[in-house]
């Protein structure tokens, strides 16, 4: 899913499989803090996505402040995926229902 509005404010969200093939999703959040200088306005949380156990982090963009996210690293019986979710901070509830709608139909086979 992608939007672009008519300001030229964009939203998104992407599922990825990772290529990394050892480490656990603990271990590939932990090294997205690392990598973004261990920002104090995110927050890092347990989730279940599919069932299947997550790592949730939200926060906003520490290359730009205009965006907020949410990244679900999923530990599935295929590996690891990342659920990537972001758009504007200050139009954030206008997406959220969706970014939610479209998780609680992922499905990992």
């Amino acid at each position: 899913f992608r939007y672009e509005g008519l300001d030229g404010a964009k939203a998104g969200i992407g599922i990825l499989k990772s290529s990394q093939t050892s480490g656990s999703i603990e271990s590939a959040a932990d090294a997205e803090f690392k990598r973004s200088g261990n920002p104090s306005d995110w927050a890092r949380s347990p989730a279940r996505v599919d069932g299947m156990r997550a790592i949730k982090i939200v926060g906003i963009d520490p290359k730009n402040a205009a965006v907020k996210f949410v990244h679900y690293y999923i530990d599935t019986t295929q590996g690891m995926y990342l659920v990537q979710c972001q758009a504007p901070s200050d139009q954030w509830s206008n997406f959220s229902a969706i970014f939610a709608a479209v998780l609680s139909h992922v499905k990992f086979l």
